[in-house]
């Protein structure tokens, strides 16, 4: 058993981590949270890796407001402190394939971590684990004139509460405004932003943290939603799958 555990550590490698503590804030503060209370960060990813049977390498990548993620293949690994956000896409995993989301990121799974002989804070809500999709975020060079045109023509426009008269009414309005600017290119990335919202309608979300910094270009060119944040009534009341490590 333990010859087995030793030849999937090294079968498992973490790329990067101690460069991403340094410039991502997230990384190192969960890194000090996880010490502190007896752990490890490389040490948990990797056991998380294992329980997910993924192998190879995890890339340490960038962080956010509650969480950091990891790059595999064409996947991305996620912890994160939110448990809305972990409510949310239990909620959006249950129902994408069945209600045909296309337009939000695809998610594979989420997990409620348990960490053994952890001595955590008692009011810290614990860490979430999720496996998704990998698109290319709008911050990137080559995305930076989409991201341009997301603050200055989408961002804010729509409303979940839009009608599909609404969503073209404002439609029409930006097409008017872009017509002789350098983003008429763009012009497509309309439709994909009503998508976006179309496909939280189906779910019956709303999520409240849509921003360029959690959109994204998918392989077939289209922005697609990805980090939700928000609560519905259903995911309140959600059970997560836990994870023991």
């Amino acid at each position: 058993m333990i010859s087995n555990w030793n030849n999937f550590l090294e079968s498992v490698k973490i790329k990067g981590l101690r460069k991403a503590r340094k410039k991502e804030e997230k990384f190192d503060d969960i890194h000090i949270e996880l010490k502190e209370g007896g752990r490890n960060l490389k040490e948990v990813m990797t056991k998380v890796a294992e329980a997910l049977n993924i192998k190879g390498t995890l890339k340490s990548h960038k962080a956010g407001s509650f969480g950091l993620t990891f790059l595999w293949g064409n996947k991305t690994l996620k912890m994160t402190t939110s448990k809305s956000e972990a409510q949310m896409i239990s909620e959006i995993i249950q129902k994408q394939v069945n209600l045909g989301i296309k337009s939000i990121i695809k998610y594979d799974e989420v997990f409620k971590l348990k960490l053994k002989n952890f001595d955590g804070d008692k009011d810290h809500e614990g860490y979430y684990i999720i496996l998704m999709d990998q698109v290319r975020p709008l911050e990137l060079n080559e995305c930076r004139d989409v991201d341009k045109f997301y603050q200055k023509y989408l961002e804010d426009k729509f409303s979940f509460k839009d009608t599909e008269k609404d969503f073209q009414r404002k439609k029409r309005e930006i097409l008017k405004q872009i017509k002789l600017t350098q983003f008429s290119d763009f012009d497509n990335y309309i439709d994909d932003m009503i998508n976006i919202i179309k496909d939280y309608q189906k779910l019956g979300l709303d999520n409240t943290d849509i921003h360029s910094g959690n959109l994204g270009i998918d392989d077939d060119g289209h922005l697609v939603s990805f980090d939700p944040m928000g609560v519905s009534k259903k995911s309140k009341d959600i059970k997560l799958k836990k994870l023991k490590i």
